[in-house]
């Protein structure tokens, strides 16, 4: 089944189909919810859009109990058994507002997304796509704190509708502002250029530059 068709199924199927796509904890040690990859499945969905985590996990509640035998708690029958979690429903809930990429978009859709609600203003605006390019650096590295973020010259160039010089210019302009500061180099047809924001340089109530 392609994603395409996935997202095309009725809900009561698709959250059938989350559930399979839902994963162990990593073995290596990192710690991530036993119900990450199903919340982020369901999250991705567009009736849930603007909910919050309980209304959904009420929601799913009623699709899961048609799954479950009478008598028998939806979440338990379903998930009781993950390790990590003796409460999978608040785990559900707990997890959903954590999760910032749902399955069906990346990390640079979400930012871009913030973007849309809190341009960044920078006290020198080079030009209105370099703003651009500036504010999707910080969101993303807003939902990504503490680690480098990924800054693809092809994939962002297609977000602001330029070509790739403009955007290597832009970057330029953020390294020289000392907005962006670069972690790693780009590697050709395997890894793009890796950098961290300075988010401490704006207001993320206004989009102001403070600093």
């Amino acid at each position: 089944m392609t994603r395409h068709e996935l997202f095309a199924l009725r809900l009561e199927q698709f959250v059938l189909e989350a559930i399979k796509q839902n994963e162990a904890p990593p073995e290596d040690g990192t710690w991530r919810s036993p119900l990450w990859e199903f919340t982020r499945w369901i999250k991705a969905r567009r009736e849930f859009l603007r909910s919050d985590g309980f209304t959904v996990a009420t929601l799913i509640e009623k699709v899961l109990a048609r799954q479950t035998p009478n008598g028998v708690d939806p979440w338990e029958h379903h998930f009781g058994e993950l390790p990590g979690t003796d409460d999978p429903r608040a785990e559900f809930i707990d997890t959903w507002d954590r999760v910032k990429t749902p399955a069906n978009m990346d990390a640079l859709t979400v930012a871009w997304q913030e973007v849309q609600r809190l341009p960044l203003r920078p006290k020198r605006p080079y030009s209105v796509k370099y703003c651009k390019l500036l504010s999707l650096a910080g969101h993303l590295q807003r939902g990504r704190a503490n680690q480098a973020i990924a800054l693809p010259v092809e994939r962002i160039a297609e977000i602001l509708e330029c070509d790739r010089k403009s955007v290597t210019k832009y970057l330029r302009f953020a390294i020289k502002e000392k907005f962006l500061a670069r972690a790693s180099d780009c590697v050709p047809h395997h890894r793009a250029a890796e950098f961290r924001f300075d988010v401490d340089r704006f207001d993320w109530t206004t989009g102001e530059q403070v600093k």
